[in-house]
């Protein structure tokens, strides 16, 4: 059981020293594996963070009001659960706010004290932005398109990427309007057969 407070427990016995019990630890990081869900969960009562970094000595969760700037901005302590991930369980529902991850280590070049974008989010401000926390079970997902395999181009278009340059013609460049807007340099690729978009 990850909530199972190993760090509390105090192994005596006669004759031998005392040992605080910690979850087991690898040589070759590449022997831990975690199959539980990693990122985030949110329900309307709690928060839950979990992330993979079996080097660390402490990793925090950065939380934010707002997508840039520092507002709002707390760091709340993970604690180390079993096969090198973390876990911080916030008892509130923080549905809006965005987050990074701050680990830290001994070693400075792998742990330079920078916030880092949560590898396992699934919503990003940008590539070195900050992650939301949405509430998964209130997102209306579409039906797919009922378009025959042998039919469909699948494309992946990274938003910013796709309309930021100013030569693109785009007004609102590097946000999903820009992809709307017509008589743009984007608009050949509706002539060329691109049926099914998959956004970044």
């Amino acid at each position: 059981d990850e909530d199972f407070p190993v760090e509390n427990v105090l192994v005596s016995l006669k004759g031998f020293r005392s040992v605080k019990l910690q979850w087991r630890v690898f040589d070759n990081v590449d022997d831990y594996y975690y199959d539980g869900i990693l990122g985030f969960t949110a329900s309307k009562k709690e928060t839950t963070f979990r992330c993979f970094a079996p080097t660390a000595s402490s990793v925090h969760v950065v939380v934010y009001d707002e997508p840039e700037g520092s507002k709002g901005r707390k760091e709340i302590p993970m604690r180390k659960i079993m096969q090198g991930c973390w876990k911080a369980l916030v008892g509130s529902n923080l549905v809006g706010k965005y987050y990074k991850m701050l680990a830290r280590g001994d070693d400075k070049l792998q742990f330079p004290e920078v916030e880092v974008i949560d590898p396992y989010s699934r919503c990003n401000t940008s590539h070195t932005g900050r992650a939301l926390i949405f509430a998964e079970e209130s997102t209306i997902i579409a039906d797919r398109p009922k378009i025959p395999k042998h039919h469909t181009i699948v494309c992946e278009v990274h938003v910013r990427d796709a309309t930021i340059q100013p030569l693109s013609g785009v007004e609102k460049r590097g946000k999903y309007l820009g992809l709307t807007e017509r008589e743009t340099k984007l608009d050949h690729n509706s002539n060329k057969g691109m049926i099914t978009t998959a956004l970044d």
